[in-house]
């Protein structure tokens, strides 16, 4: 419903992130993929700026687990 709860589901989300997993986000230009991103991003400890990945077409973002595990993750534009 706004930007708050957007990153509380992307932080829920990031609970349940495991190496292999594809999550893919569909919608409108603002609404709130990106945002979603960045409250999964920082849920699993990235510090650092999310940006959309409308222009370069990929953002990537190596995570740390917790649970001794490395991640790489990719946001895609594939508009």
């Amino acid at each position: 419903s706004d930007e708050a709860a957007t990153l509380q589901f992307g932080a829920l989300l990031a609970k349940v992130i495991r190496p292999s997993l594809t999550l893919y986000l569909h919608g409108d230009l603002g609404a709130g993929k990106t945002t979603l991103v960045r409250g999964l991003l920082h849920a699993l400890g990235h510090v650092g700026k999310v940006k959309s990945p409308t222009y370069t077409l990929v953002e990537s973002y190596e995570i740390k687990s917790n649970n001794n595990f490395k991640l790489n993750l990719y946001h895609f534009d594939l508009y």
